[in-house]
Formats: C-alpha cells, sequence, structure tokens
C-alpha cells in the first residue's frame, strides 16, 4: 500500500501505440489525384521498411547531454532501437526519458492523441477533472503510480474524527502536500502523472477554502513533496531526488544501493522556486519527507517501508539523523497543533492512522482507532498532509487509488 518509490518523468507509454508493430500511421492529408506512370527497376529483395516515426518524437533533437545520459541508462544497442522506434522502451527502461531531461508532448500539433492502454483510466469528462484535459495520459505507466491516483480533502474540528465527501481535487496525482498562505490561500502541490508541461510537481490554489481549485505546474524535478511556510513568508518545499538517473531504478526499492537525497527550494510566490544549495538528508531507500519546527528545532520525518525515522537541525537545512521513531506505519503528515501536541498522521493498517510524541524526536506513541478508513473501492489510502482551516479546524488533504484504476 506504501508509496515507496516514484519514477518521474517516465513517457514511454506516450510512443508505445507509434513504435508498436502494426500501430497505425497518422491520417494523411487529402490531396489532388495524380497519376504517376510506373517505372521499371531491376528485381531485387526489397529492403525492410523504417519503423514509422511518430508525430511527437522525444529524441529528434538531442543534445550531447542527452544522448550520453541516453546511452549510459539502456546501453549502446537498446539506444539504438528505442530512439530509432524500432521498439518502445520497456517500463524499466522508461524514466530514463524523462530523467534525462528529454521533452513530453504539450498537444499541439504533432503531438499524438492520449492513449488509452490496457487496465488505464478511460477518457472522462473534464468537469470531472480538475484542471485536466479530457483523457489521461499515462505517463508513468507504473500501475500503483501516480497516474493512477487522486488527491482528495476532508475536514475535521478537532484532527481526530474526519468527514469527506470523496471530492477529487486533482486527478492524476500524488503525495498531496498542502499550505495555507497568510492571505487566505490554499495550495496543495502534489507529484504530477498526468504527463502534462513535463516532469515534477503540480499544484493547485484555491481561493475559496476549497470549493474550487485551479493547477499549474512546478519546476522541480522530484517528488514527494512536504511544504512550510517560513517565518519571513517565503516558502520552502522539500523533495526527493532519486538516484536512478541516468540509471535504472532498482526493481526491489528495499535493495537499493544508491541513497536518495533530500533537497529544498525556496518560493516568494508558492509557484516559481529556486533550489538551495546542499542536501538536506540522504539515506538508502529514503521517502516522503515531513518536516515541523517545534519551538527552535525542526524535525524530519522519512520513510523505509512502513518504518519511520527521525532527524534533527537547527536551522531547517542541515538534518542529521536521530533514529527510529515508529513501526506500525510511515508516510507522515505530522502537525503541531495550538496547545502544543505534535500528531503524527501516517498510512497504517487499515488507512491512516495517528500518533503522538512528546517533543518531535521521541518515539510516536500510537492513538486508538482510524482517522480516515480505506474501503472496498479504494486500492489505497495514504499520504495524509494536515493544514489549519483558518477557522480552529483542519484540512487533510490525502491521496487514493480507485480499484478500477
Amino acid at each position: 500500500m506504501l508509496k515507496t518509490h516514484l519514477v518521474i518523468g517516465a513517457v514511454a507509454m506516450l510512443f508505445l501505440a507509434a513504435c508498436a508493430p502494426g500501430a497505425p500511421s497518422p491520417a494523411p492529408t487529402e490531396a489532388p489525384t495524380t497519376t504517376i506512370a510506373p517505372t521499371r527497376v531491376p528485381a531485387s529483395t526489397p529492403p525492410a521498411p523504417a519503423p514509422p516515426t511518430p508525430p511527437f518524437n522525444p529524441f529528434a533533437n538531442l543534445t550531447s547531454e542527452q544522448t550520453a545520459c541516453l546511452r549510459q541508462a539502456w546501453g549502446d544497442a537498446a539506444y539504438q532501437e528505442i530512439t530509432t522506434f524500432k521498439r518502445p522502451p520497456s517500463p524499466q527502461e522508461a524514466p530514463a526519458i524523462g530523467q534525462c531531461g528529454l521533452p513530453l508532448p504539450s498537444g499541439g500539433p504533432g503531438a499524438p492523441p492520449p492513449i488509452t492502454t490496457p487496465g488505464a483510466p478511460p477518457p472522462v469528462a473534464s468537469k470531472d477533472r480538475p484542471c485536466l484535459p479530457t483523457q489521461r495520459i499515462i505517463a508513468i505507466p507504473d500501475p500503483n503510480g501516480p497516474s493512477y491516483h487522486q488527491a482528495l480533502m476532508a475536514r475535521s474540528s478537532d484532527g481526530l474524527t474526519w468527514q469527506t465527501d470523496g471530492t477529487v481535487i486533482i486527478d492524476q496525482a500524488s503525495v498531496p502536500e498542502g499550505l495555507r498562505l497568510p492571505d487566505g490561500r490554499l495550495i496543495l502541490y502534489a507529484v504530477d502523472g498526468s504527463g502534462l508541461g513535463g516532469p515534477g510537481l503540480v499544484f493547485a490554489e484555491s481561493k475559496d477554502e476549497g470549493k474550487t481549485w485551479t493547477c499549474g505546474k512546478v519546476d522541480i524535478q522530484g517528488a514527494d513533496p512536504d511544504v512550510l511556510l517560513l517565518p519571513d513568508g517565503r516558502i520552502r518545499v522539500y523533495y526527493v531526488e532519486f538516484p536512478f538517473g541516468p540509471g535504472q531504478p532498482p526493481a526491489d526499492p528495499s535493495k537499493a544501493d544508491k541513497p536518495n537525497r533530500i533537497q529544498s527550494a525556496i518560493s516568494t510566490d508558492g509557484k516559481k522556486f529556486t533550489v538551495e544549495e546542499g542536501i538536506r538528508l540522504e539515506g538508502i531507500a529514503y521517502t516522503d519527507p515531513d518536516v515541523i519546527q517545534v519551538g527552535d528545532a525542526w524535525f524530519m520525518y522519512v520513510s523505509t517501508g512502513t518504518t519511520a525515522w527521525a532527524a534533527r537541525a537547527p536551522d531547517g537545512l542541515t538534518f542529521k539523523l536521530i533514529g527510529k521513531v515508529n513501526e506500525t506505519g510511515a508516510v507522515s503528515g505530522s502537525y503541531v497543533f495550538p496547545d502544543g501536541r505534535i500528531r503524527h498522521y501516517f498510512c497504517g493498517k487499515g488507512g491512516i492512522a495517528s500518533a503522538v510524541s512528546a517533543d518531535g524526536g521521541s518515539v510516536w506513541k500510537e492513538e486508538p482507532g482510524i482517522r480516515i478508513a480505506t474501503n472496498p473501492s479504494y486500492g489505497a489510502l495514504c499520504d495524509p498532509a494536515v493544514i489549519s482551516d483558518g477557522k480552529g479546524g483542519y484540512f487533510m488533504f490525502y491521496k487514493i487509488q480507485p480499484v478500477s484504476q
């Protein structure tokens, strides 16, 4: 159920249909009929027809750096096969496309239509898909990945009992993280599984307490966002940078031999970010940073599967690992309540659970009950993030994966 590993920017499914044997070519433009006399040529074995090049060709103008990146990721033989459209990239090869900085289709002239694959979410009306067009593009072909997730919101008066009507804020988005700005606007960040506008994060903004939302792209090449409003009014987002570009992601993330890096970026408007220098924290299979400030100390929680770990920093930048804080669930969203209580919402058995800690760095004490329970219509329910509703209550953003998807 837990998301331990995301592949950002994979666009293989965009040209699976274009590259597969027997894929139809684009309909030709009708032109006046012209009769051409046949020309006699010596009999010989005709050469094999060249594979068709799809209307959208991400390999058309590769830089030397991109070429080297793809060759290192795939090897020379696979590079020749894929870039000449003799075959599509495999699911294991696809992530290198986005990681090496290749472009994605934006839907203009020459771009292929969205592809619906077996088991893919079907096209639906735009009114049911906030901020996205009327059809889905499977940008990340992992059937349990962001292309099949949805971001939702729940409400609570006490932080323990939550109600939700199941309204989708962003379709094809995962690991949602929210923030309330001083002017009352809500901003939600998430991993973008739609493939629109290239790899990175997507944001949704509401000016009416979550009733309506508008969306856009955030140019951060990472995953698992966590966002904080700093005392000076700037916005900092923490995110994961994976080590497998330009190489391949490990088949089993628990057996990874290279560390994931937690990075950060700063913004004044919440939409345009500048990456900060240095690494906030790194470790094998670390995912889902969750940062809070308690007094003068900053605490970051990271996940390795179902285990949560804590790190501490004096400045929000130089984190040092403290140790293990929970083994019954992870992928947390922590919140400091007005009375000083520290509550950690996390992905547990049966849904989103909660725990408390004494000072942010101590072992969590799980609370009884489930905050939001899963149900038979959900293949996954996880990734909680809690903010104030501005009226003494709370909003929780979280992700689901409908079983139909």
